[in-house]
């Protein structure tokens, strides 16, 4: 039973238990969908008043297989496919890891590299600039999703450098790394192509990676799977980092829409959010993030969570792009109740 028709059904069998709508009190004010559903369960199922007053188990099942059929049919026929965007805006979100090894090593802008353990936010890493395809230095901004002791199933890349020395990036199957279009035959600035999530990546799959100052393609030699503790999710101003050597975004995929997705995370990657070592967050997401899922998935309707989705898109776009975290908060805040 979907919980949209255990709900209506609930209300149909406390205010509509008797077959015959028509004794119902006020039952001529009865909405047509009520009307529609009462009767297609009272003729399949072939209800009458006289099986009200019978132990009749059989006649009651059937018409609650049957109103539950009919609810989920006229629902659907009547708001296709805006109840399905707002059903899957509010599936509850889950810590699920979506991130780096916790042993990956990050390219400083120094050109040497260091896990994330080894820095604190406001530390200046190598960044591609999504602008012009250039490699810049930005700083880590503050993290997305951490857990220094967490058991978890990774992707293993590997690939061989420029000294033909074989090198590997390990991160969870649905991180996104940067796919070329075409392979780089010299230096240059990022190609064309897309961030799409390491499982789509398979031996021969490109790769972009920085080394010695270049950008260049090189060609994944080996997938496979490995086990390991901790993961951690770095936010940059730019969204991408060179980990390993390989060009990554701070992104993964996600049930969020991407505009929906760019807005939430957008206090996160503005400015250095403080200089702290990296850290635990207590169920592994940022606090500002985790709230916002709360809220969205344990307070809200899914008509009031489109309602903030709109509000929230419609004030970015009015401030240029620039809210607060305690501002995006508010917004889903104020849905509550709202319609």
């Amino acid at each position: 039973m979907t919980g949209r028709a255990a709900v209506v059904l609930m209300l149909l069998l406390v205010a509509f238990g008797p077959c015959n709508v028509a004794a119902l009190p006020g039952s001529s004010t009865t909405p047509d969908i009520v009307s529609t559903i009462t009767t297609t369960a009272m003729a399949s199922c072939g209800c009458t008043n006289a099986s009200l007053f019978t132990e009749n188990s059989p006649v009651a099942a059937c018409r609650k297989a049957i109103l539950i059929e009919t609810i989920d049919r006229l629902i659907n026929e009547t708001f296709g496919d805006r109840l399905a965007q707002l059903e899957a805006a509010v599936q509850p979100t889950t810590t699920t890891p979506t991130c780096f090894a916790a042993d990956t090593r990050f390219m400083l802008a120094n050109g040497s590299s260091a896990p994330l353990t080894a820095m604190t936010t406001g530390d200046i890493l190598k960044c591609v600039n999504n602008t012009d395809g250039t490699v810049i230095d930005c700083p880590i901004t503050t993290m997305g999703h951490v857990e220094h002791t967490l058991e978890t199933t990774f992707m293993r890349l590997h690939y061989v450098d420029s000294q033909n020395q074989p090198q590997v990036l390990v991160v969870t199957p649905d991180h996104f790394l940067f796919a070329p279009t075409k392979n780089m035959t010299e230096c240059g600035n990022l190609p064309n192509g897309d961030y799409i999530a390491a499982y789509n990546f398979g031996v021969g799959s490109p790769l972009v990676v920085y080394e010695n100052d270049c950008l260049r393609t090189t060609l994944v030699t080996a997938v496979d799977h490995v086990v390991q503790n901790g993961f951690y999710s770095p936010a940059t101003t730019t969204t991408t980092v060179v980990a390993e050597g390989v060009v990554a975004s701070i992104y993964s995929e996600s049930e969020l829409s991407p505009d929906f997705y760019d807005i939430l995370m957008s206090p996160l990657i503005r400015e250095v959010e403080s200089n702290l070592p990296i850290k635990d967050y207590e169920n592994g997401l940022h606090p500002y993030i985790l709230k916002v899922f709360e809220i969205i998935t344990t307070e809200l309707t899914p008509e009031e969570a489109a309602y903030a989705y709109d509000a929230v898109d419609q004030e970015f776009r009015a401030k240029n792009g620039v809210m607060t975290k305690e501002e995006i908060t508010q917004v889903f805040l104020d849905a509550k109740g709202s319609l």
